[in-house]
């Protein structure tokens, strides 16, 4: 069953201003499935997401496409999902149609104070996963062990780690900016010496230890609600999937039935 994307953006490293020249494109959709999907016999997805990998995708580098349902999309989104919430803050975008431009310009109505509880915890797993025997399986598998055998310890993990909460840092002491899902100056710059095994996992533990802590107290005085606009995000939900729902009221000669 084929469904319409009506927004696609590169995510992962490469839409933060953080890749290298090996680094995987990470494609990243909302869309929309047909009606038998919703009234039908016929489910798309599973649970409302499809992943396609392709290993020769841009430039001959591997891609994998991630895209959700937009029933989905919206839940992930007023739950600050820090996967997902990026999609909306992109700089530029694969895939930008009527609907896709309609949440962007109502992204507001999913920020909220959610954001810092949701990124601290995805950020503190991070921290832990950082220094776990184990991993991804299969080829990222590989990758990361490859990590931990040169620096003792999952850099890129401890990255993301600190990336998170940098991120829920900066939108904190100024909501109305948006997430700064692009890296760039001095963030950039640590981000990458972490990568780059440049700190011990005591230096990760540190700079962890500190961006919660400004987390922690900006939460406190952001200019934020507590909670995300639920019954806007479900009024725009309705607005875009409606008329692709009207057709089906309506008899072969053009009125309704």
């Amino acid at each position: 069953m084929q469904a319409t994307a009506i927004l696609s953006g590169i995510v992962g490293s490469r839409g933060y201003g953080l890749a290298a020249p090996e680094s995987d494109y990470d494609i990243m959709s909302i869309v929309i499935p047909p009606p038998a999907h919703y009234i039908g016999l016929t489910p798309w997805g599973q649970g409302g997401t499809q992943t396609q990998e392709s290993l020769h995708g841009f430039d001959g580098v591997h891609c994998e496409h991630t895209s959700y349902e937009i029933r989905k999309a919206f839940k992930m989104a007023l739950g600050a999902n820090p996967n997902f919430l990026p999609l909306l803050y992109l700089r530029d975008y694969t895939i930008f149609t009527a609907e896709g431009r309609k949440i962007l310009e109502n992204r507001r109505i999913f920020e909220s104070k959610l954001i810092a509880k949701s990124f601290s915890g995805y950020a503190q797993n991070q921290l832990k996963k950082m220094g776990e025997p184990g991993g991804p399986a299969g080829r990222m598998g590989a990758a990361r062990k490859a990590l931990r055998d040169k620096y003792g310890y999952d850099t890129k993990y401890a990255m993301h780690s600190v990336r998170l909460l940098s991120c829920a840092e900066v939108f904190l002491r100024c909501p109305r900016g948006g997430l700064p899902v692009f890296c760039s100056g001095p963030v950039r710059e640590l981000l990458l010496n972490i990568r780059n095994g440049k700190f011990s996992k005591e230096n990760i533990a540190s700079f962890v230890r500190e961006k919660q802590a400004a987390v922690d107290a900006l939460v406190k005085v952001a200019d934020l609600s507590d909670y995300p606009d639920y019954a806007r995000a479900e009024e725009l939900l309705m607005e875009i999937l409606a008329p692709r729902f009207k057709y089906l009221n309506e008899s072969p000669g053009g009125g309704t039935g």
